[in-house]
């Protein structure tokens, strides 16, 4: 068969949809595009979009389906060259972005970041601080002759209370 007559073949099976909303399989995803390509057991579409509107603003929920898994598509305006996906079968993973602040979540965990503080950095950093608090404090009790070394400890209580948790309550919220 040739090309044109395949081409022409698809467009007349677009054309004769009755439903504009469809269900497709998902075989790529292009996380920094925001988009994904499906196959609906005839025809494959390319660039369907994984937030309703792509327009390079810093303020989007993305939520990305696994490679394989099945999605609803549906047109924006009844029209086939912008689709979307509105349905998830399977997630890959989640993420959202409102200016500097970003959560992601997969199957490995959870990424909450703002500006640029991230989390998991704020809280390891806390904790090495608060070992070597817990160190200091351990002399008094462990060495003979050997008096606590006041400044370091004033020195990481300080580090803890004020500078990583600045950092803190950058990333979160009451």
């Amino acid at each position: 068969m040739s090309w044109e007559l395949e081409l022409q073949r698809a467009l007349e099976k677009l054309k004769k949809r009755e439903v504009f909303c469809f269900v497709a399989q998902v075989t790529e995803v292009d996380k920094t595009n925001g988009v994904c390509k499906v196959h609906d057991g005839e025809l494959e579409f390319t660039d369907v979009r994984l937030s309703a509107v792509i327009d390079g603003k810093n303020k989007k929920c993305f939520v990305f389906p696994k490679v394989g898994s099945t999605v609803l598509v549906e047109p924006i305006n009844e029209d086939l060259k912008q689709l979307y996906v509105s349905k998830y079968s399977e997630v890959e993973s989640v993420s959202w972005l409102i200016e500097t602040t970003q959560f992601l979540m997969d199957e490995n965990g959870f990424k909450i970041a703002r500006e640029n503080e991230n989390l998991k950095q704020v809280l390891n950093d806390w904790q090495e601080q608060f070992g070597k608090l817990c160190d200091e404090v351990a002399k008094i009790y462990v060495s003979i002759g050997v008096t606590p070394n006041v400044i370091e400890i004033m020195k990481i209580k300080n580090e803890v209370s004020t500078s990583i948790k600045q950092r803190l309550n950058t990333i979160l919220k009451a």
